[in-house]
């Protein structure tokens, strides 16, 4: 199942649950410990566009009321492409609240991983920006190559 859109109902003190607050709780609690649901994340970029062809591209969330947790994995592989202009991913379930600030991995399979963070920047895509200013592109903050890796892990609101 993993998500959950509903609202958990309320109770009084002493009050029983009738059935449609026993079936409310009920999916909330399948949704909470449930396996998270697969997504399928998509990279693009602002210039030409980056091909994956034998990378891959994960993504894995749940939704519980108006939170979204959520993980996503980017693989660089042999034979992809790296486009130009700033790189950006689509997020599982678009948000009004953009500017939410996650964070994240751009990791140099030669290198030790470099922190960032990334940005929901639109309702349904994030961007990242590693360490300085710029915005994460073919270049930036690394030269991307074979075994390289975006990771975000994150929650965010739903609004």
């Amino acid at each position: 199942m993993g998500s959950y859109t509903g609202t958990v109902p309320t109770f009084l003190a002493g009050e029983l649950p009738d059935g449609d607050k026993f079936i409310e709780v009920t999916n909330f609690m399948t949704a909470d410990t449930s396996a998270w649901s697969a997504y399928t994340p998509v990279w693009a970029s602002s210039g030409t566009q980056p091909v994956l062809n034998n990378g891959t591209l994960t993504g894995f969330y749940r939704q519980i009321g108006q939170t979204v947790n959520f993980r996503m994995t980017l693989l660089m592989g042999s034979t992809t492409t790296f486009g130009t202009g700033t790189y950006s991913i689509t997020i599982p379930v678009a948000t009004s609240l953009t500017g939410q600030v996650l964070p994240c991995n751009l990791n140099d399979a030669s290198s030790i991983p470099n922190v960032a963070m990334a940005i929901i920047n639109i309702s349904t895509t994030m961007i990242f920006y590693g360490q300085g200013s710029a915005a994460t592109s073919n270049t930036v903050p690394i030269t991307w190559a074979s075994g390289d890796q975006i990771v975000v892990c994150g929650t965010y609101e739903v609004a």
